[in-house]
């Protein structure tokens, strides 16, 4: 017999606190991603949150990478405010646009901020042909960006999705996006990713 949760309380009680965490760093990263350079007591009014924490929350997500300190407040009354933002290299969307002459690829971090971009004509003689465009016109955005990556890697995939059928292509695309949301608890990833594209086709 497997029994409820009331026959175990040890074990909620034990795994709360880390809920509790998990969804305060959540709603206190949106918070900066939404009003951009912010401090501590700015974020307890706008949040509701208690100033401890708030700074517990805080230091999470600087442990984790995704805020940092950017300096102090100054002009105020009283002791300077340490100010907080996102850290821009806590993540970067690379989208690549492959049009009938030209396939265009841009690199931006997590705000949105486009930090690599190529634009070349489209040597589409074969799918073979395409596929290694892109694979190479995506290792050198992601190289002046600075980012790590592994082309031969992407080769691989982009061929296999080129072998599948419309709608396993769908499916495929569904279960990314999917991965992306049960993955990450913002949607600074999903508006940069956004913009870029605006960006590259606008």
């Amino acid at each position: 017999m497997e029994g409820t949760l009331s026959d175990h309380p040890g074990m909620f009680a034990a795994g709360q606190p880390r809920l509790l965490r998990a969804i305060n760093e959540r709603t206190i990263l949106e918070l900066i991603r939404r009003t951009g350079t912010t401090s501590r007591a700015q974020i307890a009014r706008e949040s509701g949150l208690s100033k401890p924490t708030v700074s517990l929350a805080l230091g999470g997500l600087i442990e984790a990478g995704l805020v940092h300190e950017v300096g102090r407040a100054t002009g105020g009354k009283g002791p300077s405010a340490v100010l907080y933002e996102l850290n821009p290299a806590a993540g970067w969307v690379v989208g690549i646009d492959v049009g009938r002459h030209w396939v265009r690829a841009a690199a931006a971090d997590i705000t949105g901020a486009i930090v690599a971009r190529r634009d070349e004509r489209a040597r589409a003689r074969s799918s073979a042909t395409l596929i290694g465009q892109i694979a190479e016109i995506a290792r050198e955005v992601a190289g002046d960006a600075g980012i790590p990556f592994e082309p031969d890697e992407l080769a691989a995939k982009l061929q296999l999705v080129l072998s599948l059928a419309e709608s396993e292509r769908d499916r495929l695309r569904q279960r990314a996006m999917d991965r992306v949301r049960a993955n990450y608890s913002w949607d600074a990833v999903t508006d940069a990713y956004e913009e870029l594209l605006r960006k590259l086709v606008g």
